[in-house]
């Protein structure tokens, strides 16, 4: 579906200038009961998808001099009780946009 996405824009627009990534979910959970699969479920949604996205875009934003914008959280740089998994995909956003 991404790929789809990429080149249904590319081949509508003949460009593409910016890539927002803003989607995400969050659950409860601490690391005593937050549950692996709940893990890798905001993992996936949080940070992966932003990753892929940005690692299939960025050839069509160098053409463009276009720009990525990455949305977290202030949670990415403070912990919050109880939400751990969201806490640890945002602050994995933070760094994956200064690296």
């Amino acid at each position: 579906q991404v790929d789809r996405l990429i080149t249904d824009t590319f081949e509508n627009f003949k460009r593409i200038d910016v890539l927002v990534n803003a989607a995400g979910i969050i659950a409860n959970g601490s690391i005593e009961t937050t549950e692996l699969a709940d893990w890798d479920k905001m993992m996936n949604i949080n940070l992966r998808s932003v990753f892929y996205l940005m690692q299939k875009c960025v050839p069509h934003l160098e053409q463009s001099k276009g720009n990525i914008v990455n949305v977290s959280s202030v949670t990415g740089t403070r912990a919050f009780p109880n939400v751990l998994a969201y806490c640890v995909s945002k602050a994995g956003i933070d760094q994956l946009t200064r690296c």
